[in-house]
């Protein structure tokens, strides 16, 4: 049996890499959901991005809304992925490591893991290069008070599935679904 959560980890290290590569820019908060009730290949669901956000409380509430997915879908565990820079910034916290790094949080209904990878990035010629420093885990850490609220919001009972969808999608979030959930 393959392990999923080690597949969907090192896809959306991949997938950061490639787009730090790309545009030069962090990746935006996104939530990767999975219901592990589910028979395969059909229990990697797919993921969502977070909308554009101002600074302050309307970041917040965007990342907090991440969760609506989520808890529409009945989804039984996520990884919460964000750079920890750009998410202290735009919830204008102190920045105490002004170290670029990526966060993903594997939440489970028994708790979280949080996987902190720092990295820095280079422009060599017209090339963008990222270097991953040593990672560092942590069990049941205390998340940031948005990342702790779409926690929540995902623990709520679920919505209606398509005017959720309609909703985040019309105020900005991009949403992809696996293949396997779309067939």
């Amino acid at each position: 049996m393959p392990d999923l959560a080690g597949e969907v980890l090192t896809a959306i290290i991949d997938e950061s890499e490639a787009h730090i590569q790309e545009t030069g820019e962090c990746p935006r908060p996104q939530v990767h959901i999975l219901a592990e009730d589910r028979p395969e290949p059909y229990q990697y669901i797919g993921y969502i991005i977070s909308r554009r956000f101002y600074r302050g409380a309307d970041a917040a509430t965007a990342i907090a809304n991440l969760g609506r997915l989520p808890s529409a879908l009945a989804a039984t565990r996520l990884f919460v992925v964000w750079e920890e820079v750009d998410l202290r910034t735009a919830l204008e916290m102190p920045t105490h490591r002004p170290i670029l790094g990526l966060s993903v949080v594997d939440v489970r209904a028994d708790g979280n893991t949080m996987l902190w990878l720092p990295f820095g990035a280079v422009q060599r010629g017209s090339e963008i290069v990222v270097n991953w420093g040593k990672p560092a885990r942590y069990e049941n850490v205390t998340l940031h008070a948005p990342i702790e609220d779409l926690i929540k919001v995902w623990r709520e009972p679920p919505d209606d599935l398509e005017r959720t969808v309609l909703d985040l999608q019309e105020a900005g979030y991009r949403i992809k679904w696996s293949i396997a959930y779309k067939s």
